[in-house]
């Protein structure tokens, strides 16, 4: 008797989801396009399926998707590109709920050598379980650095570690 692993089992429910998928799709073809359930486990799957068999990018090519895809995901109010800042340091803006994990995400004030200075989670000022815009505020305390400038980095929360659901904004900064 074959030894079934818990690859095989995987495989062979994504490989399910897709065919269903598919099928739920092709019979939905004279329809007006909706989002369903099977639609998206299909659309998912694909793109599970994509990123195992694609090529390697470069890392232009990883900035310029994770600066695209963070474009229509976070906005920022406070501080403003290239603001004079000081401690503490207010931040606030609204990013879409797909942005928060646990009602918040990581934010790191880095000098213009890249060390971080100081670190926090920004927390969601109302309900983040929404794929809506959503308020956020974080207030970071830091020791003025020995550089002049710096850069405040915003980072969609990402507890998968995969590098296709992380994405990132920055914002440089001057120090006062």
């Amino acid at each position: 008797m074959k030894k079934v692993t818990n690859f095989t089992v995987i495989i062979v429910i994504l490989s399910t989801v897709v065919i269903i998928g598919l099928l739920f799709v092709g019979c939905k073809q004279d329809m007006p396009a909706t989002t369903t359930a099977a639609t998206t486990a299909a659309v998912s799957t694909s793109a599970i399926t994509s990123a195992t068999t694609a090529t390697e990018t470069t890392a232009e090519e990883t900035e310029t998707t994770v600066k695209d895809a963070a474009s229509d995901q976070i906005k920022v109010t406070k501080p403003t590109p290239n603001q004079v800042i000081q401690s503490p340091l207010a931040v606030e803006g609204e990013a879409r709920g797909t942005w928060y994990f646990e009602a918040s995400f990581p934010v790191k004030l880095l000098d213009a050598n890249g060390n971080v200075i100081a670190a926090s989670p920004a927390q969601a000022q109302s309900d983040w379980m929404t794929d809506n815009f959503v308020p956020f505020k974080v207030q970071i305390e830091f020791k003025k650095p020995a550089t002049s400038t710096g850069v405040l980095v915003l980072e969609k929360d990402n507890p998968s570690g995969l590098p296709k659901n992380a994405a990132k904004i920055e914002i440089p900064i001057r120090f006062e």
